[in-house]
């Protein structure tokens, strides 16, 4: 059974969320924080937190939907590999983000 503070791919939220994410901010912001051995999802944790009310005030579904598409842009779209999930440090949005691994060339 979903978790009762789910929302539908198809709500405002999620695509306005998933807009955000693959835009050339958010996508260069992800790789760039993989690259530096952050977690994707610390790379646009700030422009989230800016742009989604829901975000910031740590919804769960906006923060779990956030590291969905997240994965999604990583994994899907860049062809990086799925690691460890590491806790955040104080600052961010978010408790904890998953690491990315670049594709073999």
């Amino acid at each position: 059974m979903a978790d009762s503070t789910s929302i539908s791919e198809k709500h405002p939220e999620f695509l306005a969320m998933t807009a955000a994410i693959f835009s050339p901010f958010g996508e260069a912001a992800a790789v760039a924080a993989a690259a530096e051995g952050r977690p994707a999802l610390f790379g646009v944790d700030q422009m989230l937190a800016d742009t989604f009310l829901r975000y910031r005030d740590k919804n769960p579904s906006s923060l779990q939907n956030a590291g969905f598409i997240v994965a999604r842009l990583m994994r899907d779209k860049l062809g990086y590999t799925q690691g460890k999930v590491v806790t955040a440090a104080q600052g961010y949005t978010v408790q904890s983000g998953t690491m990315f691994l670049p594709p073999k060339e």
